[in-house]
């Protein structure tokens, strides 16, 4: 084809390949492209070769119905342990938190005593029981004792407690305290 660019021309000889047809004008490419119809053996010969190539590589329908009952057998097993995750943790009900923190502590050797300081906080309405301790410089338990607390109206209440010590102490403190 005389007058057109090289360019143009390798367009045209490659879409013609490929059952199109190239113009050139104005130093533009104008393509159109014509799809080959197909013929019924065609089709036939696709659709063996795609069977061909899903047996293959595990594309059956049996495999497809074996992964769709697996994906749903997963998600209702999900939704089981969802649910009874929900139901534990929000039907089980929180228990009333006790929480006891030391506020100092006063030592009276010379009548082998200590004063212990802290401030408790239940939810009113509640009894609670806490343990006293003193301890010596070795860290070792030389007096203990459980108060009861009675139930109050107050959430948060100042405590005060003394504890005889079998030797001379050093420090006192709370060890624990817990609902009655």
């Amino acid at each position: 084809m005389p007058g057109r660019s090289g360019r143009a021309r390798r367009a045209s000889d490659s879409l013609s390949r490929c059952h199109g047809r190239a113009s050139a004008s104005r130093g533009r490419v104008k393509l159109e492209f014509k799809p080959r119809r197909s013929t019924r053996r065609s089709r036939v010969v696709a659709e063996a070769e795609t069977d061909a190539l899903d047996a293959r590589y595990g594309r059956t329908r049996t495999h497809r119905t074996r992964d769709r009952l697996l994906l749903a057998g997963g998600a209702v097993a999900f939704a089981i342990v969802l649910v009874a995750w929900v139901v534990w943790a929000g039907l089980d009900g929180q228990k009333p938190q006790v929480e006891a923190t030391d506020t100092g502590h006063r030592l009276i050797n010379e009548e082998r005593l200590v004063e212990v300081s802290w401030n408790l906080s239940v939810p009113p309405g509640n009894d609670t029981a806490c343990i006293v301790q003193a301890l010596n410089e070795d860290f070792t338990v030389v007096g203990w004792k459980v108060v009861e607390v009675p139930a109050s109206t107050r959430h948060i209440r100042s405590l005060t407690e003394t504890v005889r010590v079998a030797q001379e102490a050093n420090t006192g403190l709370i060890y624990s305290c817990w609902l009655t």
